[in-house]
């Protein structure tokens, strides 16, 4: 138990990305953005840097998933190493719901989930909203899928 507390810790992940794999600590990356998204997306993000942390969710619902509770934690230590202050956007995407509306307020209770969760540990996003099942990351068809756009993206502003 303790060895797995160690790898998926702060410190772990760094040994894992010093060896050549992927790490699971929280990073900013550099995003392309199409013009052909929404202007209102376009807006909140451009200019803004995405972080390498999805939240994802349990099927139809605003409960995040056993790896969020360590994501959460992840960003947490990442915002609290910032030099400067940064402001986080956190934006909701969802599967398909039965109407357009009811997906988009599953995907904004979500951002407000991580929203919650991240100020119960002091730290404190300046927006959060939700897109409902714009933007999806793979196909609705399959299962995993399904759990890939149910999902919320970092912003860091």
């Amino acid at each position: 138990a303790e060895f797995i507390a160690f790898v998926q810790g702060i410190e772990g992940q760094n040994i894992v990305r010093h060896q050549g794999f992927i790490s699971q600590n929280v990073a900013a990356m550099n995003t392309v953005l199409a013009d052909s998204l929404p202007r209102e997306y376009l807006q909140i993000v451009r200019g803004n840097q995405r972080l390498s942390v999805n939240f994802r969710f349990k099927s139809g619902s605003a409960k995040l998933d056993n790896k969020a509770s360590k994501d959460v934690q992840r960003l947490v230590h990442f915002i609290k190493q910032q030099k400067e202050p940064k402001e986080l956007i956190l934006i909701g995407f969802g599967d398909k719901r039965k109407n357009a509306q009811r997906s988009k307020l599953l995907s904004k209770l979500r951002a407000m989930a991580v929203r919650r969760e991240l100020a119960r540990l002091g730290v404190y996003a300046k927006l959060s909203t939700g897109y409902g099942e714009f933007n999806p990351l793979a196909s609705y068809k399959s299962s995993s899928g399904k759990v890939k756009n149910r999902r919320v993206e970092v912003w860091l502003r």
